[in-house]
Formats: structure tokens, sequence, C-alpha cells
């Protein structure tokens, strides 16, 4: 019969610079209650065993504003991290149980920027760089993942659109996209990664009149190879890929009654 709670403090601080410019700080802290085959799944010759909840602590400094009439910018640095990690496998006397004392650090920069470049074209831009890393993985000895890169976490994400709302054909609207994805790594000790993926999307819209209108999509433009998954379990150490979709175009009429 488990029993778990926990005080979570949070605070947030807003300080307006001026009508356009605004600046925050946000602390926060909460917890993970261990899933149920961590504390209930027990094997032969095993004890019973008791885990704490994994207690995380994050911080957040960020800017929202207007860097002219046109252009907007939300931009944000944080840092959050996760002690009393839940560990599975771990060898003790008492048999291979969970235990408490994982420690990870997830720290990155955020940016959005939305530009209305004249009437008739808008740039939005919105990218991530990330660096989360295994601080400690055991509690109490060294452990060879100690200080790498956490799994199936991309170092860097973005994704650009490019909207153009014609001027000259009234109704018409095209957007063009691109998905940036970094490297990840597939297993703890950093040695097999993805390669980064670049993938474009492109969308375009016609209204004939209030009632019709037509729509275009196609995604993955240019027919990249891309993996939707991947990982490197013990049974497969050279890693397993799960293949993104080929190029595929949609359309369709839309009418409104």
């Amino acid at each position: 019969d488990d029993d778990f709670s926990e005080l979570l403090p949070k605070l947030a601080f807003n300080y307006q610079f001026s009508n356009s410019h605004t600046g925050y700080f946000r602390f926060a802290e909460g917890f993970r209650i261990p899933d149920s085959p961590d504390l209930y799944v027990l094997r032969s010759s095993q004890t019973e065993f008791e885990l704490d909840p994994e207690k995380i602590t994050s911080y957040e400094l960020g800017y929202r504003g207007w860097l002219t009439e046109h252009t907007s910018l939300n931009a944000a640095v944080y840092r959050m991290k996760k002690e009393d990690g839940i560990v599975v496998g771990v060898d003790t006397p008492a048999g291979r149980i969970s235990a408490n004392g994982g420690e990870e650090e997830y720290e990155g920069i955020e940016l959005g920027l939305q530009s209305q470049l004249s009437s008739a074209w808008q740039i939005t831009i919105a990218a991530a760089f990330v660096d989360n890393r295994v601080v400690r993985k055991l509690a109490d000895t060294s452990s060879p993942v100690d200080g790498n890169r956490l799994i199936n976490s991309p170092d860097t994400l973005g994704n650009i659109r490019l909207r153009y709302d014609s001027q000259t054909i009234g109704g018409l609207t095209v957007e063009l996209e691109m998905q940036h994805i970094g490297s990840w790594y597939l297993n703890e000790t950093n040695t097999l990664s993805t390669d980064k993926e670049n993938l474009f999307n492109l969308r375009a819209g016609y209204r004939f009149n209030e009632q019709w209108s037509a729509n275009l999509k196609i995604t993955n433009l240019t027919e990249e190879d891309y993996v939707l998954t991947a990982e490197a379990p013990v049974w497969a150490p050279t890693g397993i890929f799960r293949p993104g979709h080929p190029r595929i175009i949609s359309a369709g009429i839309e009418v409104n009654f």
C-alpha cells in the first residue's frame, strides 16, 4: 500500500520593459511517481523494495516582444534537473531491483520569430538547441554513461515556414515548410547516432468564392530518406530503424453550404 505526496513550490515573475517588450522568469518543482512495473513486478528470489518519486526542478528565463512593427520574437533559456531518477535492473544482494539514484540535466534555448515581410510574404521561424545529459546513472557508483547525452534526444530542432498570399490572384495562398531534426543517439554509450534530417513540405489553397475552395498538400517534397524512430537495444546493437514516409500528395475540395 504505497502513498506518495510532495510539496511543489512554483514562482513566476514578469516585467514589462515597455508596451513592446516583456521579460519573465519562472521556477517550478515537480515529481513523478514510479510506474507500477518498477514497484510491483518481482522476480523469483527477489525481496520487496521501496522507491521514492523522481524530483524535478526547472528554471526558465525568457523574452517576448516586437523588434519592429512587423517582427515579433519569443526567446527562452531553460534548465531542468531530475534527481532520484529510477534505475531499473540494479544488482543487489536482494536480487535485481529498481532503485533511486539517477540524475539528469536538461538545458536548452528556444527561439520563435515571425515577420510580415510584405503584404504578400510572411516568414515564421522556430528553433531549439538542446543539451540533455546523464549526470549520474547510479547513486553510489560511477557508470560509463555518466556525462553522456540522453538517447532519443535531438541536439537541434527547427521549423521554417514561408507563406505567400497572392495579391494578383485573389484567394491563392502557398506555404513552403522546412522541418529540421538534428542527430540523436540510439544507445547510452553514445556510439551510434542518426543523421541530421531536413524535410520539405508544400501546402497551397485557393478559394473560388465563399462556398468553394481547393487545397493541395505535398509532404516530403524532395523524397528524402529519414527515420521516424530509431533505437539500439541489447538484442540489436547495430540499431533498428522505422523509416519515414515517401513523398505523399493529397488534394481536396471543400464546400460550405
